[in-house]
């Protein structure tokens, strides 16, 4: 809503049919589109249980003119630029950005729990939650899970940009492998998995407290699971990776 600029997608198809239209076969083309704010209108449809600041409402437009020049292809076309950066692939860097996002969820969570278990001494108890053993035990299991997700991102990120680097232009041109893709895919999903399951791991620790929305935990466990939901980083982007793993044909398109 503070932009002056927006940009949409929208299908192309074959013959400048109706996508649904298409025939077997013809897959339309997804392509973004670059437009001032002002040609649009906003509709404010984002009322959701999570991730609510982020404003993702619907842009409706009519008629309007792009530029070509305004207009670029989101699953097909080489890049104009021959940088490593541009060798990953639309998708790839879509799901890196939910799972970081989930990641910075989880990692808050962690530190509200660590915050509200150093004051926090339940009703009857003589002990605060920091010095219950079974608390500490399951916060070190968290903390650990969550660097371990980090790793995995941090080295798929590192092989795939390697690739980038030493494959050359030809590289950077056409984009990754498969398996790179998948790679990234993977690292991607299991983060997000992780970060929900920890965020929530979190939020029970803390009890009572965390169901009132002056806490913040409440809001990081409807943010998190929000942000599982995306198309990026649900189950059926396991199921592709794991065909790559196992040596199956799968459609690059899909990483």
């Amino acid at each position: 809503a503070n932009c002056r600029w927006l940009l949409g997608g929208a299908l192309v198809a074959p013959d400048d049919r109706q996508a649904r239209d298409a025939p077997a076969g013809a897959r339309p083309e997804m392509r973004l589109f670059l437009f001032p704010a002002e040609q649009a209108q906003l509709h404010d449809t984002w009322d959701a249980a999570g991730l609510c600041g982020t404003g993702s409402g619907d842009i409706e437009v009519a008629d309007i003119a792009v530029p070509a020049g305004h207009s670029l292809s989101l699953t097909g076309g080489r890049p104009v630029i021959a940088a490593p950066l541009y060798a990953f692939p639309i998708f790839g860097l879509l799901a890196l950005g939910v799972a970081s996002v989930a990641m910075g969820i989880a990692a808050g969570a962690l530190a509200d729990l660590k915050a509200l278990a150093q004051a926090k001494r339940p009703q009857g108890a003589r002990r605060s939650l920091a010095e219950r053993p079974h608390v500490q035990a399951e916060v070190a299991a968290c903390e650990a899970e969550w660097q371990a997700a980090l790793a995995l991102i941090e080295a798929a990120v590192a092989e795939a940009w390697r690739a980038a680097e030493e494959g050359g232009p030809e590289t950077r041109e056409e984009g990754l492998s498969v398996d790179h893709r998948a790679r990234l895919r993977l690292a991607a999903v299991h983060a997000t998995g992780t970060a929900e399951a920890v965020t929530g791991r979190m939020y029970r620790l803390a009890g009572g407290t965390a169901v009132f929305r002056s806490h913040p935990l409440q809001r990081r466990l409807r943010d998190v699971n929000t942000a599982t939901q995306h198309v990026m980083v649900t189950q059926p982007v396991l199921e592709t990776a794991g065909r790559v793993l196992l040596g199956q044909e799968v459609d690059v398109a899909e990483l």
